[in-house]
C-alpha cells in the first residue's frame, strides 16, 4: 500500500512497483489507508509523513492500535521530505518499521521491502 498525497509519487511508484509484480493498493490520506486496513490486509506500507488531515505518525499509530495483530503489525516505512531529521530508532519509537528520505533511491527501498516482506513471511 503506497499513502501519500502527491498523485504523481503514486504513479511513479505504482509503475516502479508495478514492474515488480506487485499488486499495488493506493491511499491519499491516512484515513483512507485506515477505512481499507478495516476490511483488507495488506504487506507492506509505504507512507509519506506529511498527509492531509492526519500525519503520517498518527496514521502509523492507528494502524499500530488496531485489534487485528496481522494488520498492527503490517511493516510501515516512512516516506519523508520534511526536516523532521529523526534517526531510525526515533521512528521506530513512533511504530514505523523503517524510513526513507525524499527523494528516494528506488533500487534501495526496492531491495529493503523484498527484505521485509521475507522476513515477515518467515516470522
Amino acid at each position: 500500500m503506497i499513502v501519500e498525497e502527491s498523485q504523481d509519487i503514486i504513479t511513479i511508484t505504482s509503475k516502479i512497483f508495478g514492474y515488480q509484480k506487485w499488486q499495488v493498493t493506493k491511499a491519499s490520506t491516512g484515513e483512507e489507508a485506515l477505512s481499507y486496513l478495516i476490511s483488507n490486509v495488506v504487506d507492506i506500507i509505504l507512507m509519506d509523513i506529511n498527509l492531509p488531515t492526519m500525519s503520517g505518525f498518527e496514521c502509523c499509530q492507528k494502524i499500530r492500535n488496531l485489534p487485528d495483530k496481522l494488520k498492527s503489525n503490517i511493516p510501515i516505512i516512512a516516506v519523508t521530505g520534511n526536516s523532521h531529521r529523526l534517526t531510525l530508532k526515533e521512528y521506530q519509537s513512533k511504530g514505523f518499521s523503517y524510513f526513507f528520505q525524499k527523494p528516494v533511491d528506488f533500487d534501495v527501498l526496492l531491495n529493503k521491502i523484498k527484505t521485509m516482506i521475507e522476513l515477515k513471511i518467515h516470522d
